[in-house]
């Protein structure tokens, strides 16, 4: 990728820059001349004072500078659109050759995750003296073209030397693969999970057809399958009342869970996997006890652990809907940590699985963020 002093301008305003004594300041806009390389004569054009602000920025700075901080850009494995998506967001602040100059002057993994209190705005503005809503920006920063790349791993590439996107997770850092959750982010992939509309379908014949086992008379229209802190379900309300008949028992209702489970967990084994913490996070009425949403996420962590195959997960508040006290805050688990169940003191639930069609397909597992 070609770096010229013309081509950020270019893109601005569709030509080649005169000498400065052609431009002079009019109000809030300003009177450009400027012609192509083929051309002759100058042509007259007005230009918005942030427009000239963001190409003077280019023009100023260093090019061998640039030039290296570009070509470290092109190392984490960004594709050129998505570079000059970021350096598009660089040139609307004044902190442009700091921003290149950081480029060659990364930081290691170690001290960014031992960032003090945590927080890595806070390390970077006190490291490189950026301005603080740049790094705000770096941080949120999320390229619109493929490959995806969500909120903070690009703030981590730019950073962290080493840092590249992963083959396995989402940034590499030296060999050791990172995924990272920003503000809201599901812990769903992009194989081993199903739809949790088939899911609630297998709910809604699973729960039927014990109704029926029952004999008994259930309204069961339009039925939520929801489990979270504030509602426990369809299938918790009528299960006291099934396990009442005599003829429907605990195991019944495990059951049900564990089949609508296994089709948004698709390579969960129903016997191994599901009905033993199903079974004891259930009374003898079959109603949900307190530990079952503790459960149901330790059970869906460690799946998509087991199905991403990272080496840590980061959990990461990258916008400012994550209330300030968590922007920018971060917590990093092991793998190991994950399936020992030792992560409770550093990460949570954010919001919980939807079965309802509307939530689509990232809205059938659980969102996670930092304790």
């Amino acid at each position: 990728m070609q770096w010229s002093l013309e081509k950020i301008y270019r893109e601005q305003v569709k030509g080649d820059i005169p000498p400065r004594k052609h431009l002079r300041v009019v109000g809030e806009t300003y009177d450009v001349k400027f012609k192509r390389e083929d051309e002759t004569e100058y042509t007259d054009l007005k230009v918005d004072d942030e427009s000239f602000k963001k190409a003077a920025r280019y023009l100023k700075a260093d090019k061998d500078l640039v030039s290296k901080g570009v070509n470290k850009l092109q190392q984490t494995g960004l594709t050129d659109q998505q570079i000059k998506q970021l350096l598009n967001t660089v040139y609307n602040y004044d902190d442009t050759e700091r921003f290149f100059a950081v480029l060659n002057n990364q930081m290691s993994a170690s001290e960014f995750f031992n960032a003090p209190n945590k927080d890595v705005i806070q390390l970077v503005v006190d490291r490189y003296g950026l301005d603080k809503d740049l790094v705000l920006d770096l941080l949120q920063f999320e390229p619109a073209t493929k490959p995806s790349t969500g909120k903070g791993e690009t703030f981590m590439m730019i950073f962290i030397d080493g840092a590249k996107k992963g083959s396995v997770g989402d940034v590499d850092i030296n060999g050791i693969e990172y995924e990272i959750k920003g503000s809201g982010a599901r812990i769903r992939g992009q194989k081993g999970f199903g739809a949790q509309t088939t899911a609630a379908r297998k709910f809604l014949s699973g729960i039927t057809e014990l109704i029926q086992k029952a004999g008994i008379n259930l309204n069961i229209q339009n039925p939520n399958f929801n489990i979270g802190p504030k509602y426990n379900g369809f299938i918790d309300q009528v299960a006291n009342e099934l396990i009442q008949t005599g003829k429907v028992t605990k195991e019944d209702i495990a059951r049900v869970y564990a089949d609508g489970l296994k089709e948004v967990y698709e390579n969960a084994d129903i016997q191994s996997d599901l009905l033993p913490w199903l079974m004891s996070s259930l009374n003898e009425n079959g109603n949900i006890k307190e530990n079952f949403l503790q459960n149901y996420f330790d059970f869906a962590l460690k799946y998509y652990t087991n199905t991403e195959n990272f080496n840590y997960l980061v959990t990461m508040g990258t916008t400012r809907n994550s209330g300030l006290k968590r922007l920018g805050k971060f917590e990093i688990v092991s793998r190991e940590d994950i399936l020992n169940g030792n992560y409770k003191d550093r990460i949570r639930p954010a919001s919980y699985p939807s079965y309802l069609q509307s939530a689509g397909a990232q809205g059938g597992q659980f969102a996670i963020m930092s304790v």
